[in-house]
């Protein structure tokens, strides 16, 4: 004979049964004959056997395991729990801000001073010429820029002349900074026209000052030298000139200050409660001291308003969403940034929603609907008020970023929450060689929760779901589990609550069932002294347990199992 059991270890495997600690097996027998009994002559046989299947021990890790979205922190001075749910929605790199995209400048240069509009060299001649000018430093986010230092990065001269004579362009940035504060110099020489020249130098840990004193932003001063070897005979006129081309590429920055703009920023994002998956709806849950925990990291120079427009529970049984409320809420938040004596730092801001900081409806009628959604937006704007004498700063590894803790203590009452859960069943095709089965379950309850329970047997190949039959005819009086014994003051249990339940299949409902081939799982939990007006708090510990053993009687039909009609 073979027997094929199926535990229902997961007991709504997300729901806050688990979390209250409730797990409930139910083993079937499959009968399986692989002998030929046919010619035997007994009649009226009924064997009866009886077996031990089940006797183990689950604690509150076990019931969570497949949630891994939240953690279990203990108290280690109490061992009470609390679970916690945890997110980072929202996290901008300083790439985010500060994009330096390639610089191009271009500037033309005509004949050098000395030389007439037009004409044609007598003799050999060498001419010098200089000039200063400015070019503009761009970027995507028009980004007023003070002051730059640059970790890497290659500049490129690109010089094309018209000029009828060779020579040598000498560029000088003098606000292009190395490590010993001098200015960056490049030489191109160019030939006769038609030519084009040009040299590429490595930037490497350097600096540049774009402010011209404090004065301005995004500048960056040139000076050119031009030197021309003039050969007799060489001609020369007015629409002759020389342009050159200054090229910044693959520019890596560590650290960037100025003005970085008011630039509106959104959060639009969801955190997953799974604890409270799997509920009808109806009941109550009350938790004591849940809490919405918000942390703002930001390491930018750069002040930062966020406004949380929606904070929204979405029930896991539908209905209306819930949308909490209260003066962090609803109100503009500063961030905390560091100052410019503060540069590397990363200040945190705390945004703490418990039952003190919310009203209307405040964080206890919103985990009391028992969401298994947590919606959440938020209008984020740098600057929110425009340029002010304080400089913006950045450095390569700033980051403004977003931690959302969803804190569940438990410690509260729940009062006829009834959680559903559907599993695979097949009773297989010997089962009419079964007359009854009998279970006896003992269970040691070390958790502060009553549980009434209902198997529901059920064939889905017809739509919507056939119900067979019920495991129970009644379940609305009758615990399945009982509390453990709850200490009225601190609400921890002080002892295990043993209770035992016998379950006998007959024969008739045997062949109800005989086509079922899914279980609907249906639970209603009860904490401690929840009838009452004012019902406990109780707390869920460490320590807390349930035991199960769990035995079967099978009783054959022995002309079936014969084979007899």
């Amino acid at each position: 004979m073979k027997i094929i059991y199926l535990i229902l270890k997961k007991a709504t495997c997300l729901s806050l049964l688990k979390v209250v600690g409730f797990a409930f097996i139910i083993i079937f027998l499959q009968g399986c004959l692989k002998d030929d009994y046919s010619k035997l002559s007994v009649s009226g046989w009924r064997p009866d056997l009886a077996t031990a299947l089940i006797n183990t021990q689950f604690a509150l890790k076990d019931f969570l395991k497949d949630d891994k979205t939240g953690t279990i922190q203990e108290d280690p001075a109490t061992n009470f729990l609390t679970i916690v749910y945890h997110d980072s929605p929202f996290s901008y790199g300083a790439n985010d801000v500060m994009k330096l995209d390639s610089q191009a400048a271009s500037i033309s240069k005509g004949l050098p001073s000395g030389l007439p509009p037009s004409g044609i060299i007598s003799s050999d001649v060498v001419l010098q010429d200089s000039s200063n000018d400015v070019t503009s430093f761009s970027n995507e986010n028009n980004v007023e820029v003070g002051t730059i230092k640059i970790k890497s990065g290659n500049i490129k001269i690109v010089v094309v002349s018209d000029f009828e004579f060779s020579g040598e362009i000498t560029i000088t940035m003098p606000t292009l900074l190395d490590a010993n504060n001098k200015g960056t110099t490049l030489k191109v020489p160019f030939k006769k026209a038609p030519a084009i020249n040009d040299t590429s130098s490595i930037l490497q840990n350097v600096s540049m000052d774009m402010s011209m004193g404090g004065t301005t932003s995004n500048t960056i001063p040139l000076k050119y030298k031009i030197k021309a070897n003039l050969k007799a005979g060489n001609q020369f006129d007015t629409s002759q000139k020389i342009t050159v081309k200054i090229l910044l590429t693959n520019v890596v920055f560590s650290y960037v200050d100025g003005y970085f703009g008011s630039v509106p920023l959104d959060i639009n994002d969801k955190l997953d409660i799974k604890v409270f998956n799997n509920f009808l709806g109806g009941g109550s849950i009350y938790l004591k001291d849940p809490k919405v925990n918000i942390t703002l990291n930001n390491s930018y120079g750069i002040p930062i308003e966020v406004f949380f427009d929606t904070l929204r529970a979405m029930p896991a049984a539908g209905g209306t969403p819930l949308d909490l409320h209260g003066p962090q809420i609803n109100n503009k938040i500063t961030i905390n940034s560091p100052a410019l004596t503060e540069v590397g730092q990363s200040k945190q801001t705390f945004i703490k929603l418990d039952t003190i900081t919310t009203s209307n409806p405040g964080i206890r009628e919103f985990i009391s609907c028992s969401p298994n959604v947590f919606k959440y937006s938020a209008k984020v704007k740098t600057n929110p008020n425009g340029k002010t004498a304080n400089k913006n700063f950045i450095i390569d590894s700033s980051r403004v970023s977003v931690d959302i803790d969803v804190d569940l203590p438990l410690w509260g009452s729940i009062k006829n929450i009834a959680a559903l859960d559907t599993f695979a069943f097949d009773l297989g095709k010997d089962m009419d060689k079964l007359e009854s089965i009998t279970f006896k379950i003992n269970t040691d309850n070390g958790f502060p929760l009553d549980v009434k329970l209902q198997l529901y047997f059920v064939d889905s190949t017809v739509k919507p779901y056939t119900r067979l039959d019920s495991l129970f005819a009644n379940t609305n009086t009758t615990n399945l589990l009982n509390s453990g014994i709850v200490d009225p003051i601190s609400g921890k249990v002080l002892n295990s609550t043993k209770t035992t339940t016998s379950i006998t299949l007959e024969e008739a409902k045997l062949t109800n069932i005989k086509s079922t081939n899914k279980i609907i799982l249906k639970a209603t939990l009860n904490t401690s002294g929840s009838g009452a007006v004012n019902p406990p708090s109780v707390r869920v510990a460490s320590t807390n347990y349930l035991g199960i053993k769990l035995g079967a009687r099978f009783k054959l039909n022995g002309d079936k199992l014969l084979n007899k009609k």
